[in-house]
């Protein structure tokens, strides 16, 4: 099943801390606003680690809290290309694309799409 994106932004990278081995957390920030948009708790983005790879992780920040994005990575060592190469070249300071799925902010769908991607 392919899931659609609807829409993209770029975070910067406003922490990254090794949480325990192999596991470092992710705390982005908005570039282009103040807020993220909004998210249930179980929600996923997909982070675009380069031309070609992109992978989903789980929020797990608290939802009120929409001024940041929080995503710990489990440095696979089976990695093909999207936990490796995020502990490899991500670094604080630094920005990546994210995208908003479909299915993870469900506050988005009471507003109609195209308002929210003329938004974008």
């Amino acid at each position: 099943m392919k899931i659609a994106h609807i829409g993209t932004s770029f975070a910067l990278i406003r922490r990254m801390t090794v949480i325990a081995q192999d596991i470092v957390c992710l705390e982005l920030s908005p570039t282009r606003t103040d807020a993220f948009q909004p998210f249930t708790a179980g929600a996923h983005i997909d982070v675009f680690v380069n031309g070609d790879v992109i992978r989903q992780y789980s929020l797990s920040n608290d939802p009120a809290d929409s001024s940041i994005y929080r995503l710990a990575i489990q440095k696979d060592p089976q990695s093909r290309g999207g936990s490796a190469a995020i502990h490899a070249t991500f670094q604080a300071g630094t920005s990546s694309e994210l995208a908003y799925l479909e299915t993870t902010l469900s506050s988005l769908k009471t507003i109609p799409m195209w308002s929210w991607l003329l938004a974008a």
